[in-house]
């Protein structure tokens, strides 16, 4: 609905599950969800390369709808949202307006390769 409208939208994720909704929804988790499987490539038996690889949920081509996922926390005295940018999406969040009790991962991604934005 929102990207037929041309808006932003967001994919949160709520762990029900674990009750301290780390496990399986820990940022490494949302980052190969998202771009892909943490692979190392090795040269002499020494790893001389990290980047996301197979198994990305969010591509150029795919889920480009989604503006970002994200993940809602329920703790005993707060909820938290933790939202993490999809580079692909065709409607990109207005980051500027993301009020400061969300916490937003930016993202980039250099020669296929996506990191985290610090």
């Amino acid at each position: 609905m929102a990207e037929r409208a041309g808006l932003p939208a967001i994919l949160l994720i709520y762990n029900t599950i674990d009750p301290h909704q780390d496990f399986g929804t820990e940022s490494h988790d949302f980052f190969s969800a998202m771009y892909g499987e943490m692979t190392v490539r090795l040269a002499d038996n020494q790893p001389c390369e990290s980047f996301h690889g197979r198994n990305a949920k969010l591509r150029n081509d795919e889920n480009c709808c989604f503006s970002a996922v994200g993940h809602l926390r329920c703790l005993a005295n707060r909820v938290e949202v933790k939202i993490y940018e999809n580079v692909y999406a065709q409607y990109p969040l207005p980051f500027q307006d993301i009020p400061s009790c969300i916490e937003l991962v930016r993202v980039y991604v250099d020669d296929n390769q996506t990191f985290p934005k610090l």
